[in-house]
């Protein structure tokens, strides 16, 4: 489940092979290898289309990834927004990633590490939809897209 989740930016942090992009994104990465290096989410956000930020994402090295994560969780958590349950609970996301960065690593993981990390994906999903409301949109635009956070509750 967490894989189908963040299948658009997990699954460029498992290969380092560039999978997906057009040549126009692969291009530009490719002729800005040194700006994509020092990269944050910040000026991620800012990269004109989907493709070259796919692109760029690929490129990111597995600390950069983590880094990109977990800027974005802490700030969702900064979201004035979200109820300070709801702020403890995508810190819990950040923490399962702040402790299994090994997932970024471009390595294929093994199957215990899959179980854990569905396991644990699975409870923050059900947790988040069931305690919080959050639409699937929501949970996919926190924990599955590298974009702005979506607010958006059940019967909405």
């Amino acid at each position: 489940m967490f894989f189908l989740l963040l299948a658009p930016y997990m699954a460029y942090a498992q290969t380092d092979s560039v999978c997906c992009g057009d040549s126009v994104s692969e291009a530009w990465a490719e002729a800005n290898k040194d700006r994509i290096e020092k990269m944050t989410r910040s000026e991620w956000l800012k990269l004109p289309t989907d493709g070259i930020r796919r692109a760029a994402y690929t490129r990111f090295t597995p600390e950069q990834r983590v880094q990109f994560w977990k800027d974005k969780l802490t700030d969702i958590a900064a979201d004035d927004k979200l109820s300070e349950k709801e702020k403890s609970h995508v810190m819990k996301l950040y923490d399962f990633i702040d402790s299994h960065q090994g997932l970024f690593t471009g390595k294929q993981i093994t199957p215990e590490q899959e179980t854990e990390v569905n396991a644990f994906m699975a409870g923050w999903m059900q947790t988040a939809e069931r305690q919080f409301r959050w639409s699937r949109q929501m949970v996919y635009s926190i924990a599955a897209s590298g974009e702005e956070m979506v607010i958006k509750y059940e019967n909405d």
